[in-house]
């Protein structure tokens, strides 16, 4: 009883921890958002006041470009409902691919830390495939299940019309929480996979605004303990995963359109060697972070492991403790 209290309580810190860290970011983020839209707009408005100007002194109709950039539009939405229809026909497929890589893997790590492996006595390895909590924080769906720790979710976001309309962006974070005690005084390390099935797609309107899309996902790795003296200590690492863009300059009526499908698996923790001070028998919390963003200024962008058989994955946590340090 004593053991699940303090395992809720590493939790219930780590938890806070990160909250506290994501509302500052979130609030400096809003800022430099709403300067930006302001500044854009003020130059958008300059910038349609010459367009305009120069078309009718060039002596051109405003309808002939506006019904070019009206069948421009119609032929991106053709082709990413094709690429979409086109990744999540094949996001099955990626679904038992990766099963079983994480089948392999698993089944290798039990061959090397088996009973008859000469593994020194002063380290302690562990492999966690169950997660004691998923926190999602925008739509989706999450479950928990041994190597098949999932969730779903959608990060999309749309900006366009009179001026190419405001900046906007939309920002998702996914937590997979996993608690374990160490049974001894030692150094940790961490490895773990994230397992993406999904897309991410970019288009800028076909208009002369001009425009930008960005998309961008982040895994991070994060480990809290109780201290001697009660406080939490915490240790994280951060990795860029996934950072795309595209963008039209004012005047270029065609737009841009971007259809990428993720399809990986990629680690996590292993950037450096965490050397985190763990305490025998005291939960420690390990915490996996997804943070999937989008941003657009006229135009359209989405991070998308919601659809059919889209999803991410965190399938396991490899921990290993080092007691033998001198």
């Amino acid at each position: 009883m004593h053991n699940m209290k303090t395992e809720r309580a590493i939790l219930s810190a780590g938890k806070a921890l990160l909250m506290q860290a994501r509302e500052t970011a979130r609030k400096n983020r809003r800022r430099t958002e709403l300067f930006l839209s302001q500044r854009q707009r003020a130059g958008s408005l300059f910038k349609k006041d010459l367009l305009e100007r120069s078309l009718r002194a060039a002596g051109i109709d405003q309808r002939l470009l506006a019904e070019q950039q009206q069948r421009d539009q119609k032929a991106v939405t053709k082709y990413l409902t094709v690429e979409r229809k086109r990744a999540q026909a094949a996001a099955r497929t990626v679904s038992r691919q990766q099963e079983k890589a994480v089948r392999d893997r698993k089944k290798r790590w039990e061959q090397v830390l088996g009973k008859n492996a000469s593994l020194s006595p002063a380290v302690v390895s562990q492999y966690l495939d169950t997660a004691s909590e998923i926190v999602l924080s925008g739509d989706g769906t999450t479950s928990i299940a041994a190597g098949q720790n999932l969730a779903q979710t959608r990060a999309d976001v749309s900006s366009g019309g009179y001026l190419g309309g405001p900046m906007k962006g939309a920002l998702i974070d996914i937590d997979w929480h996993f608690v374990w005690s160490a049974p001894q005084n030692g150094l940790l390390n961490v490895t773990t996979f994230l397992q993406l099935n999904g897309a991410s797609w970019l288009a800028v309107n076909p208009d002369c605004n001009g425009g930008v899309a960005e998309s961008s996902l982040s895994g991070t790795l994060g480990l809290t303990q109780w201290d001697s003296s009660g406080q939490p200590q915490h240790d994280a690492e951060t990795v860029e995963l996934i950072d795309q863009e595209i963008q039209t300059s004012w005047g270029d009526s065609l737009g841009k359109v971007q259809f990428i499908a993720l399809d990986e698996t990629d680690l996590v923790g292993t950037g450096r060697a965490f050397q985190f001070p763990v305490l025998a028998e005291v939960p420690i919390l390990i915490t996996v972070s997804a943070q999937l963003y989008v941003f657009v200024w006229n135009a359209q962008a989405a991070l998308d492991f919601l659809s059919g058989a889209y999803r991410l994955n965190v399938p396991f946590v490899f921990v290993s403790v080092n007691s033998g340090v001198s």
